[in-house]
């Protein structure tokens, strides 16, 4: 360096080197002062220049400004605001469009109803279950002499009702219907189970006291054609069918309930014959045929026709994917129709009297049942159950019945009751 014209020489360091330490630092703390000064200015020029270019938007949340375009080039048409319908673009055509009368665009929520029809096809078969009473339709006569005599209290009971043997009888029945909106059904169903007979005989050669009394002219028999007889034979016959039509309904959110409304008509019809053989094994002809003048027979049979409103109400209950159990129960109260006719006549076609009336009731039937369905196919089911029904203010045949001959119309009882009871199988299907 150079002091008023003087050379200063540098300070030397060992072996005479010169040392630049100093000022090397120095350059060094001005350099970094320098690149401070920068950042800080950069710092705070970008802040301004962010500050500067970010304007909220006008709607909605905020949002990052779009960096710049790379390669900027001719920008689009571009308009502030809500685009006016005029300026909107083409939508897709009408043949995309729904209904006005469509339910909605989510067909997981509401989709197309089912309609199809169905069919049932099987058998039915029901027992009498009350056994037709308790009364008694002869004695024994303790001694075997035709003296026209009546029994003695407490004589030996030869025929009761109830001993009149009772079995299953078996018939068809058919369901056809229409089902629609997944929910509701009209179906017309019914059974039919043709007549049946049951009969008892008792056979004892002058010694069987029936209970017949005041009998008509002609019927005199061999010293009263009811006493000290040889042979009484009582057959029952009985028929009986149903007719439903019903709507049925279930909730879409209990669908393991349906409930039905209709109306039904049951036909059922039942008589008691009684022929009684006055000399049948003591006086035979040389024919061999019996006096047909000494035997006669008693007629009583009923007819009831019910047409009543009815209301029922089903469960079903599915505990795996080819087992369903189910319980149902129906009630329909309305008008019975009940006919009843009366007849007495020899065997030679000498008719005693013959009396028929017609009356009315309140009729009603009480149906309950259990089932269990196997399902075979998607729209194929096999179906058994078991069904109990009660027939209440219904005529029957012995409550009309009456020993005094002299009262040719009977005892005139509507309101009596019935019990039946017994299996069903059915095929099911639906199309």
């Amino acid at each position: 360096m150079m002091n008023g014209g003087e050379e200063t020489p540098l300070s030397t360091g060992r072996a005479g080197v010169p040392y630049r330490g100093v000022l090397l630092g120095e350059a060094n703390m001005r350099m970094r002062w320098t690149w401070g000064v920068a950042l800080v200015a950069g710092l705070v020029g970008q802040g301004g220049t962010a500050l500067a270019q970010y304007v909220p938007s006008p709607v909605g949340a905020t949002r990052i400004p779009e960096p710049l375009p790379c390669n900027p080039g001719p920008q689009p048409n571009l308009i502030p605001g809500p685009i006016s319908p005029l300026a909107a673009p083409p939508g897709p055509g009408d043949q995309f469009s729904l209904t006005n009368q469509h339910s909605s665009a989510f067909q997981c929520e509401t989709f197309p109803a089912e309609q199809a029809a169905y069919f049932h096809i099987g058998s039915q078969a029901l027992i009498r279950g009350d056994r037709l009473g308790k009364g008694a339709l002869a004695v024994l006569d303790p001694q075997n002499l035709d003296t026209g005599d009546a029994p003695p209290p407490g004589s030996q009971v030869l025929q009761r009702y109830k001993d009149i043997s009772q079995n299953m009888n078996v018939g068809v029945r058919a369901t056809v219907g229409y089902l629609f909106n997944d929910s509701d059904s009209i179906e017309l169903t019914g059974f039919y189970i043709d007549a049946n007979y049951n009969s008892i005989e008792t056979n004892i050669a002058g010694q069987v006291d029936a209970f017949f009394h005041n009998a008509p002219l002609g019927f005199e028999g061999d010293n009263g054609l009811f006493l000290q007889a040889d042979r009484l034979h009582t057959t029952f016959t009985q028929r009986i069918a149903s007719g439903e039509l019903n709507y049925r309904h279930c909730n879409k959110a209990l669908t393991d309930v349906e409930v039905l409304f209709g109306v039904r008509y049951l036909d059922q019809r039942e008589s008691l014959n009684i022929f009684t053989g006055d000399d049948d094994l003591t006086a035979i002809g040389v024919n061999g045929q019996n006096d047909p003048t000494l035997a006669a027979t008693y007629l009583v049979e009923t007819h009831n026709r019910i047409i009543a409103p009815q209301f029922g109400i089903e469960y079903a209950k599915g505990f795996t994917h080819f087992v369903t159990f189910g319980l149902n129960a129906k009630a329909a109260l309305g008008v019975n129709l009940v006919e009843v006719t009366t007849k007495l006549n020899r065997n030679d076609g000498f008719v005693g009297f013959q009396n028929h009336r017609d009356e009315y009731s309140f009729g009603q039937v009480y149906d309950v049942g259990a089932t269990i369905d196997f399902h075979l196919l998607e729209r194929a089911k096999l179906r058994f159950g078991y069904t109990a029904m009660w027939l209440v203010g219904v005529a029957t045949a012995t409550d009309n019945l009456d020993f005094n001959l002299a009262n040719p119309a009977g005892r005139k009882s509507n309101y009596g009751s019935m019990f039946y009871h017994g299996p069903m199988v059915e095929l099911q299907f639906l199309f």
